[in-house]
């Protein structure tokens, strides 16, 4: 018997283990770098537009970049919560959400006008 080999050999054993509706599976890294990129540079940009004027100061340099590092790992956790959560219940909160956003949006849009 001859043995085929090529396209129709054997899988590696981590493809044969991987289930493809995992959602680990569905990762897009590239996405989540860029995102982490602007985060990092976003950090950078906070600390060096604070600390000529809280070094003066005498006040602690790093009060705003903690302050938004806590910020983005509530933000972390919220996003893995409703990840891991399932899909069933996150459409209302999301429906919600933009409700509210428009809402807020058209409040700030008129409060110049008001007296």
């Amino acid at each position: 018997m001859a043995t085929v080999t090529g396209a129709l050999g054997r899988k590696p054993l981590g493809l044969l283990s991987r289930n493809p509706a995992d959602p680990r599976a569905h990762v897009d890294w590239g996405l989540i770098v860029g995102v982490l990129l602007l985060v990092g540079g976003g950090l950078v940009a906070i600390y060096t537009a604070t600390y000529q004027n809280r070094t003066i100061a005498g006040l602690d340099t790093y009060y705003f970049v903690k302050r938004q590092g806590l910020a983005l790992g509530v933000g972390l956790v919220g996003i893995c919560v409703l990840d891991l959560s399932g899909r069933r219940w996150t459409r209302p909160v999301f429906t919600y959400s933009l409700v509210y956003m428009a809402l807020l949006f058209a409040l700030f849009a008129v409060s110049p006008f008001l007296p």
